[in-house]
């Protein structure tokens, strides 16, 4: 469940916690100047050609960053910086390019060139402190982040990359501290706690979720809660249990006009769950079929409408929401088998039957799929092709849990020729499990039948070893018994028998 609201809060927003604020902020403030503007020193003087293929290079390097391609981006600053080679700025934002790309090692290489052309600037040491988080040398990542810190102490780009250092490094002290140091430092700062509190977030760790929700506070009392960060505070607040304040930040998302359609649906589906976890089913259905509407393209809102009419036990309609649902995500073989088993649940034995089949025959290796197709049909009154379905399970999968004992099941349902078959089946199942006392009572119960009394009392005698409390076993072994000529001993297991069911 947890999962799913986080993927339904991604549908509102991008999330990736490489592309975080220092460096981010460093390459904005590049391209935002036009290419004929940017000061350049040490450009090379000898080629006029280079010189004006260097603005053409870099004016693309810009609309490649600005459009998220991240790695064309880089092949242009790459082309200019061959074109300046002492040219530190361009080494700067090739490895920012780089770092968003998600090529660290490379954008370290390309930091470190732009830190040796122009030692101790700011934006390239802050940039190291980042990248080195990225790869983990955290070392050398505190050490550039001190420098950055020295030369800007009151800068808040600082503050932030040392909350993702200690975060990243598992220095939860750390983080604490620095946590505390930035409440202090930078009281007022909304937009930087409300970053603090969105990176917390997107790392997804348990562990940082109340540190989440304690710069998710601060930004809202500083007055400094757009949207996006009111819809992950509202998603924060699902996954902790506050889910009354989940209901009311996820509604305000919602009504707010501005807001795109995809973030409004990724809203009304936490506060669809949150109205499900407080028992709230009706406010429930109708903020998920909302989500749904918003955003049809979104496989979860299907599936989360689905499961609040599923715990109503109102299958019929949790069926056709999945039906819905199939016309988007054709090939979706969980949403397949959710309908399957919905209509099954709904005792719409053919239509479920018919989804099931439909299932299988796409994807032979969606084994979950077998089980409910072979109840279908035995609801149908198909004994034969349920135990073909489960033959074919047991052949696919053989270590699929029971399948073995299921199948000997089906086979004597199906038919009583099925015997031998059925014994086959019970000696596999043995193999698998050889501590199963259901697999020795069907086997005694069938050796009883088939008029091998002898080995139906062996297997019996195992049965009931292993699970001494059930009567059943005690009435086919006393069955055996008497076929045996043991009435005496017959005698005792019917007694057994019948204590065990009075005692009950």
């Amino acid at each position: 469940m947890k999962e799913q609201k986080r993927c339904w809060l991604d549908r509102g927003r991008h999330v990736d916690w490489r592309f975080s604020p220092p460096v981010y902020w460093s390459l904005c403030c590049f391209l935002l100047l036009p290419a004929s503007g940017l000061s350049f020193q040490n450009r090379p003087a000898t080629a006029a050609e280079a010189q004006s293929q260097l603005p053409v290079l870099l004016k693309q390097a810009q609309e490649a960053f600005a459009r998220g391609n991240f790695l064309r981006s880089a092949e242009n600053f790459r082309a200019a910086a061959k074109l300046s080679p002492n040219n530190p700025r361009i080494y700067l934002v090739l490895g920012i390019a780089l770092m968003n790309a998600g090529e660290h090692a490379e954008s370290n290489a390309a930091l470190a060139k732009a830190n040796t052309l122009r030692p101790h600037d700011f934006e390239t040491v802050l940039a190291l402190a980042q990248v080195g988080t990225l790869l983990k040398n955290y070392d050398a990542s505190q050490k550039h982040l001190a420098e950055a810190a020295r030369m800007r102490p009151a800068a808040p780009q600082v503050a932030l990359l040392s909350v993702q250092l200690h975060a990243s490094s598992g220095q939860l002290d750390g983080l604490k501290e620095a946590l505390r140091t930035t409440a202090r430092a930078f009281s007022e700062n909304g937009k930087l706690h409300a970053q603090i509190a969105q990176w917390l977030f997107d790392l997804r760790k348990e562990e940082l979720d109340d540190l989440a929700l304690s710069a998710f506070l601060r930004a809202e009392q500083s007055g400094h809660l757009d949207a996006g960060v009111r819809l992950s505070l509202a998603s924060l607040e699902s996954r902790m249990g506050a889910f009354e304040d989940a209901v009311q930040n996820a509604s305000w998302v919602i009504e707010q006009a501005q807001v795109s359609r995809q973030r409004k649906a990724a809203a009304a589906a936490v506060a669809g769950e949150s109205c499900a976890s407080l028992g709230q089913q009706d406010r429930a259905v109708q903020y998920l079929q909302m989500a749904v509407e918003l955003d049809p393209h979104v496989e979860e809102y299907y599936m989360g409408l689905a499961r609040v009419h599923r715990n109503r036990k109102d299958y019929t309609a949790a069926a056709q929401v999945l039906t819905a649902g199939r016309k988007s995500f054709p090939l979706s073989r969980l949403l397949w088998q959710s309908l399957g088993t919905d209509l099954l649940a709904a005792k719409d034995y053919r239509a479920a039957a018919s989804v099931l089949a439909a299932l299988v025959q796409q994807f032979p290796n969606q084994f979950d799929a077998y089980l409910p197709l072979a109840q279908a049909h035995k609801s149908l009154g198909d004994l034969e092709f349920s135990a073909q379905t489960l033959q074919k399970l047991s052949e696919l999968q053989p270590k699929y849990p029971m399948i073995h004992v299921m199948l000997s099941q089906a086979l004597l349902e199906a038919a009583p020729s099925n015997q031998l078959a059925a014994l086959d089946a019970l000696a596999k199942a043995e193999k698998a499990a050889p501590s199963d006392a259901e697999i020795y009572y069907l086997r005694g119960k069938l050796l009883v039948s088939m008029g091998r009394p002898q080995e139906a009392a062996d297997a019996l005698e195992r049965a009931i070893q292993l699970r001494p409390n059930s009567p059943s076993s005690y009435y086919q072994l006393g069955l055996a018994y008497q076929r045996l000529g043991k009435k005496e001993a017959a005698q005792e297991q019917f007694e057994r028998k019948a204590h065990l069911e009075q005692s009950r």
